[in-house]
């Protein structure tokens, strides 16, 4: 019979969880698990930035080699060979400006595929998901079969499994949000080992693209102010939630001053804010009004052919890759002035577009972007499908993640309104409501709306109406 449930888990005292080696095995066969779909079609899911991301993880190291070996003497067998910088190393970085999408994630991501192929990448995130996904139930709750059969449910019936088949890093932004939702709800009974795991691959995921440290920043904000508030803000509660916001501006800083051109917290960053602004009209607006007059760098690099939407300033043979290294990193540094004056010129313009895109971005979900591909080509480049079993698999499954979607939020929803939550499953699904909309504000208010920015998060909604139907059907 079912009561209204209270501040502590159900089923919290009902006996220790499984042991830590147990735990490794289901993660490592959860990770292989969450790979069905590229089995069944036979490669890994892709997009057209899958080269970009990958490429630029070995052009990333391609640049590391070359600045590393000016930096270092030369060996006393380069006499006549230009000495250490002028090795393989310094002839394989191409000329142009470079672009790294994220540095972390695209040189982790080209050293997975180069060591093990595609399927390794997504043998990875599986693993890292898996993890992240066995910390949020109680350990009590994973010795009950019903737990084992709504994650089956999860792996089977929702987008977690596509995603973790995709080779670009959008699966991260949900464990970003899966982190959050365990610091205010789980972490205080959570053992030493799941708190440093999770917390590793909290940092891992808020590193793993450009656009996930101001997500972070929102919502580790928002639980470690609420866990203040609560005064259950201890010191593994602090570490744990500051290290994910500290991790990525490091590694990055530390990556880009040491091995690259450039020293930045973004390195070797697409204009995307700009070309977003551009491509809605306020950025767009104000550099036509400025250029003639203002010594700004983007002008004298375009000249009197400036870019008029985002697709022509970023992919464009005649947009960025046109221009020379120097003219890429100082307009990197003059981004945020144009952004800031182009916000103060069209202050309601650019709030309404960024407000409206975040709004269309929210309810947004889909398999538009999810292509099956038979694997990749030397450059990184996914190859047609062998098959069409993977459009069709996508075609068959859009409905059903929408569907689920959308009996799973009624699922939340009533179990909240009946007081059949308990405490912390509510702050859990409160938290797990803020990071489906600061999601849609950052990548669909500041990029564009598009499907799979949403799909790739909304599977934590199953996910977190299976474990309160699961503790709740169990005797």
């Amino acid at each position: 019979m079912i009561g209204r449930a209270s501040s502590r888990m159900p089923g919290a005292d009902a006996g220790a969880g499984p042991r830590p080696a147990v735990l490794v095995a289901v993660a490592v066969l959860g990770g292989l698990a969450l790979a069905w779909p590229m089995l069944a079609t036979g490669g890994p899911f892709a997009f057209h930035d899958t080269p970009g991301y990958l490429r630029g993880g070995r052009t990333a190291l391609q640049m590391a080699a070359d600045h590393l070996g000016r930096l270092l003497p030369a060996s006393p067998g380069a006499a006549g060979g230009g000495g250490a910088g002028g090795g393989a190393g310094a002839g394989a970085v191409e000329e142009g400006p470079h672009f790294i999408r994220s540095f972390v994630y695209s040189v982790g991501g080209y050293l997975a595929v180069a060591l093990g192929g595609p399927g390794f990448l997504v043998f990875l995130q599986g693993l890292m998901t898996t993890a992240m996904l066995l910390a949020l139930p109680e350990p009590a709750d994973l010795r009950r079969p019903g737990l084992w059969l709504a994650g089956a449910v999860l792996v089977a019936a929702t987008p977690v499994a596509f995603f973790a088949s995709y080779l670009i890093p959008d699966i991260f932004s949900a464990l970003i949000v899966l982190h959050v939702m365990l610091l205010v709800g789980r972490f205080d009974r959570m053992g030493r080992g799941a708190r440093i795991v999770t917390t590793a691959i909290g940092c891992i995921a808020v590193a793993a693209h450009y656009g996930n440290p101001p997500m972070a920043m929102a919502l580790y904000g928002a639980a470690l102010a609420w866990l203040a508030l609560r005064r259950r803000l201890g010191v593994w509660v602090l570490v744990c939630g500051l290290a994910p916001l500290a991790f990525s501006p490091v590694a990055n800083l530390t990556a880009s001053t040491v091995a690259l051109k450039e020293t930045s917290t973004a390195p070797l960053r697409m204009p995307i804010l700009l070309a977003r602004s551009i491509d809605d009209g306020p950025a767009l607006w104000y550099l036509q009004a400025a250029c003639p007059t203002e010594p700004l760098a983007f002008c004298e690099a375009f000249g009197g052919r400036l870019p008029t939407n985002l697709r022509e300033l970023l992919f464009d043979p005649a947009g960025v890759r046109s221009l020379t290294e120097a003219q890429m990193t100082a307009i990197r540094a003059e981004e945020p002035l144009i952004l800031w004056r182009a916000f103060k010129a069209y202050p309601l313009q650019q709030l309404d577009s960024f407000l409206g895109n975040s709004r269309r971005q929210f309810l947004r979900i889909g398999t538009e972007d999810l292509r099956p591909s038979a694997g990749l080509d030397a450059e990184m480049a996914p190859l047609p499908p062998a098959t069409a079993r993977g459009a069709a698999l996508l075609a068959a499954y859009d409905p059903v993640f929408r569907l689920g979607a959308g009996l799973a939020a009624l699922v939340l929803a009533g179990l909240a309104l009946t007081g059949r939550l308990s405490g912390r499953e509510r702050v859990m699904l409160g938290f797990l409501v803020l990071g489906l909309g600061v999601n849609a504000m950052v990548f669909g208010g500041l990029s564009a709306p598009a499907d799979r920015y949403q799909t790739r998060v909304i599977w934590l909604v199953p996910a977190l109406a299976l474990l309160a139907l699961a503790r709740r059907r169990a005797p």
